[in-house]
């Protein structure tokens, strides 16, 4: 789902609602900048806030590059992402492929028994 950004929420957040902020919480600071609500003091509660909250960026996966990349998966259930029925267990895989698919064919076509994309997830 795409949200407009929302003028004065840094980028990165979103807008929960305004009002006075509960510990934990995060709101926008005089500055502009999100600051965490970890004392609320009274001279905190007289004013209101915008409350906003991090947008949880959703994880990127790649396709396995070669075996020693898939070798700690290989003991996972897997299945083909068209079909709901049928898990699979990996009996053969090498630098190139894995069973009769390529890494990218498997990454396009598989995921893990728990939905997850049949790669690996990209960090930075």
């Amino acid at each position: 789902m795409m949200s407009e950004q929302i003028e004065g929420v840094p980028e990165g957040w979103r807008l929960v609602r305004i009002g006075k902020p509960k510990a934990g919480e995060y709101y926008i600071e005089i500055n502009g900048e999100a600051c965490e609500a970890k004392l609320i003091t009274p001279t905190v509660l007289q004013w209101v806030f915008a409350i906003i909250e991090k947008i949880e960026q959703p994880r990127q996966y790649r396709p396995f590059a070669n075996a020693a990349e898939f070798e700690p998966h290989r003991d996972r259930w897997w299945r083909f992402k068209e079909e709901s029925d049928g898990l699979f267990r990996t009996y053969y895989y090498s630098d190139k492929c894995h069973m009769w698919h390529d890494w990218h064919q498997s990454f396009d076509k598989k995921v893990f028994k728990d939905g997850s994309p049949f790669g690996v997830e990209v960090t930075e």
